[in-house]
């Protein structure tokens, strides 16, 4: 059976999580780097990855964001007053706004 409301994981959210994981990598390397003194090797890390790191700022407003959909979702999912369908009507509501962003975020990295 299929499921109705907004997709629930999409290939946007896949790669974008994906592309998280290497922006932090490649930072935590560099300031290891740093740290162990190894300047020239930190800093050609961060020439290669300048265009992946130039949205390192945006990245972490994006998770701030999704970390509070995803809270929500929980409350309301948590909540014993809620019908099923107050639940789900809200819960498509955040989906759909989790979706948006992440597929505008994508679509800026990927340019």
């Amino acid at each position: 059976m299929k499921q109705s409301g907004p997709a629930r994981h999409t290939k946007y959210l896949t790669e974008m999580y994906k592309s998280f994981r290497d922006v932090d990598e490649i930072t935590k390397t560099a300031n290891f780097y740093r740290q162990s003194g190894n300047y020239k090797q930190a800093q050609d890390l961060i020439n290669t990855n300048r265009d992946k790191l130039r949205f390192k700022t945006s990245f972490a407003l994006v998770r701030k964001q999704l970390t509070s959909i995803n809270s929500q979702v929980k409350r309301i999912w948590r909540d014993p007053i809620m019908t099923a369908a107050q639940k789900k009507s809200r819960i498509d509501t955040l989906t759909e706004r989790r979706n948006r962003l992440i597929s505008g975020i994508y679509k800026r990295y990927r340019q």
